[in-house]
């Protein structure tokens, strides 16, 4: 599998997205505990077996990570945190994971959410959109003009296929399938999205395929180290969870 540099993504500072390089080697690794949520399943087929722990390329003890009942979707957050998970029958995946005082269903008081966007092309176009100037091209004859983004909104490009965001407090856009940022939430919304396509070999045939994925923070402002982490993390080792063996990123 080929990937390029991976980018660790700091705390929001003055309202802008700082990000400083570095490779995946540089960074410390740890080896954390993993939490299977509960899972709503749209297709009849067994969990996987899922490690009692795994590793990750952050040094925070107070962060374990939290998986869906396949592995598929995992991501980072404080111990103690609640989390919920759900795999669609088309293959579309996501997770959120909150403080005891949140709710599974939205991030307004906190917390952090990921998704994969598999086979769902106007799932993977309603997030990548903004984000991606080539999707946007070749989808808009479909699904029209990309979805607006909030007011105040500073993104930074991370790598070719990574982009990572900064959303003001308070601001939010018109619900929308895939929608990032929770309405009138209490602190900033810290974000990646991921959109690449791949190539890879199936019963030793060439097969390509593409994905979406994204990944939000929104934490008070003492916890900004925590969503660096989380972010960082779900960056650097999502899409090598998510695509086969052997997979390589082609744009």
């Amino acid at each position: 599998m080929v990937w390029a540099s991976h980018f660790a993504i700091a705390a929001i500072l003055g309202g802008a997205v700082v990000v400083s390089a570095a490779t995946a080697e540089a960074l410390t690794t740890t080896v954390v505990p993993v939490i299977v949520c509960p899972t709503g399943v749209g297709v009849n087929a067994p969990p996987a077996p899922v490690p009692g722990s795994t590793s990750v390329p952050i040094s925070d003890a107070h962060l374990v990570v939290y998986s869906s009942v396949s592995g598929a979707i995992q991501l980072l957050g404080p111990k103690g945190s609640s989390c919920q998970a759900g795999i669609g029958a088309d293959g579309n995946s996501s997770i959120f994971v909150v403080p005891a005082w949140g709710d599974t269903q939205t991030l307004t008081d906190g917390g952090s959410w990921a998704a994969i966007y598999p086979a769902c092309v106007g799932c993977m176009w309603s997030v990548a959109c903004p984000f991606f100037p080539a999707l946007a091209k070749t989808e808009v004859s479909l699904y029209g003009k990309c979805p607006a983004q909030p007011l105040g909104q500073v993104v930074r490009r991370l790598r070719a296929d990574a982009v990572g965001f900064y959303d003001p407090p308070g601001e939010s856009v018109p619900p929308r399938d895939g929608d990032m940022v929770p309405p009138n939430s209490l602190y900033p919304t810290n974000g990646v999205v991921i959109y690449a396509t791949y190539s890879f070999r199936y019963k030793g045939q060439p097969e390509t395929g593409s994905f979406a994925m994204a990944g939000v923070c929104v934490l008070p402002a003492s916890e900004h180290s925590t969503c660096s982490g989380v972010l960082d993390d779900f960056v650097a080792t999502q899409p090598k969870r998510y695509l086969p063996a052997g997979s390589v990123i082609t744009g």
